[in-house]
């Protein structure tokens, strides 16, 4: 069971190094930077959701939906703290080049995504309380 846990941490840590190192290209931030910041955010999302479950989901008498469940969780979980990272490394080019207004509005969200990503946890949560039972 350790090896599943471990594998899920690197594995999301990968990816989450990735897809930052890939927006580090595109927006001229320090890459080596940039790629240790994505993947502590993907190991720290891959956790999220999986570490109060203590990977449950992923033991041997489990079913396919429990598994794909836990993996749909871990995926929602790396999209949470890498998604968030994204969005400041794209707010942070606009601003360097100019594109970005410093006026904003008190309570209002202007990217209804980040919005959605915002309540996306408690949202699942929820349904599973609500459908569940």
């Amino acid at each position: 069971m350790l090896g599943i846990k471990l594998a899920v941490v690197v594995v999301a840590a990968l990816i989450g190094a990735g897809i930052v190192a890939w927006r580090c290209q595109r927006t001229h931030f320090p890459l080596l930077t940039g790629s240790l910041l994505g993947a502590g955010a993907g190991a720290v999302g891959s956790l999220l959701f999986m570490l109060p479950l203590n990977f449950c989901t992923f033991e041997l008498e489990r079913t396919g939906l429990d598994m794909a469940v836990g993996l749909g969780l871990i995926a929602l979980g790396l999209a949470i703290p890498v998604g968030s990272l994204d969005w400041w490394l794209r707010q942070r080019d606009a601003k360097a080049r100019g594109l970005l207004r410093e006026e904003f509005r008190q309570g209002v969200f202007r990217n209804w995504g980040l919005a959605w990503l915002c309540l996306a946890p408690t949202l699942i949560i929820l349904l599973f309380i609500s459908l569940l039972p």
